[in-house]
């Protein structure tokens, strides 16, 4: 089992019920400094609405989530954002009639404190910003494109550029190797790697289990709202429980290449 350190995010009991289906029941987890904590498990196990709930986009039935030691969990997104937390989105959240710069650098205005109404122009602070986003996403050199006629994974990356243009401690991203070629799923790794090593938390959720796997210091698998297992990858892999509901045989069924 991989020692955490330092927790920077902490969900104590965390429920979420729509009618009779509950999302979450009961969740605990940590995620320690500049550690790459993996959230895994099937479709409808929970994980986007845990994310949800940590980033504010979904309130909570009940329990906790702390940030840095702050209750965040009643804050909504914007203000749980300006204090240090950034998340991408499985569909693309971006301004499509707006070139790559301009969407990063509205990022960068909305991530003001002060900020509450739309700019009306934006400051050379905010272009300076987005451009060093930009630098550590690998889209130096896109600046003009609009975000409209952009790839994949050229949107996925911007995405990423606009949830890093606040410099948060922790990033929350949401299948950010979906629908990726495998040279794309490895560049996208390393970008990932790369802001860790900057000291950025990280709460990764993906189906793409050779990326998940490859990256995450600690995993945690959700079945039906629950926990079901938690520790490294080749633990999680080998856990009875895990390929009983979920893998199925690690050698056979569920390849992680």
């Amino acid at each position: 089992m991989v020692r955490l350190s330092e927790p920077v995010l902490e969900c104590h009991g965390l429920n979420k019920a729509w009618g009779g289906i509950h999302a979450l029941a009961g969740i605990d987890l940590s995620v320690g400094k500049a550690e790459i904590l993996g959230l895994a498990g099937a479709n409808g196990a929970g994980k986007t609405t845990l994310l949800n709930a940590v980033g504010g986009q979904t309130r909570l039935d009940r329990g906790e989530v702390s940030f840095k030691g702050r209750r965040i969990d009643r804050l909504p997104p914007m203000a749980i954002r300006r204090l240090g937390l950034g998340r991408t989105f499985q569909k693309t959240r971006v301004v499509s009639s707006r070139n790559v710069l301009e969407n990063v650098s509205l990022a960068a205005e909305y991530g003001i404190a002060t900020r509450r109404l739309p700019p009306l122009r934006i400051r050379s602070s905010s272009v300076a910003a987005a451009t060093e986003a930009l630098s550590l996403v690998g889209l130096t050199g896109m600046n003009h494109a609009v975000a409209d006629e952009l790839g994949v994974y050229s949107e996925k990356k911007l995405m990423l550029a606009m949830a890093l243009v606040p410099e948060p401690e922790l990033l929350l991203l949401d299948e950010p190797a979906g629908g990726l070629s495998p040279a794309e799923v490895e560049d996208m790794a390393g970008i990932v790697r790369g802001l860790r090593d900057r000291g950025i938390t990280i709460l990764l959720v993906d189906h793409v289990m050779s990326f998940i796997t490859a990256l995450a210091d600690r995993m945690v698998v959700l079945h039906e709202g629950r926990v079901l297992a938690e520790g490294t990858a080749n633990e999680i892999v080998h856990d009875k429980r895990v390929r009983d509901t979920w893998l199925g045989d690690p050698q056979t069924d569920h390849p992680l290449t």
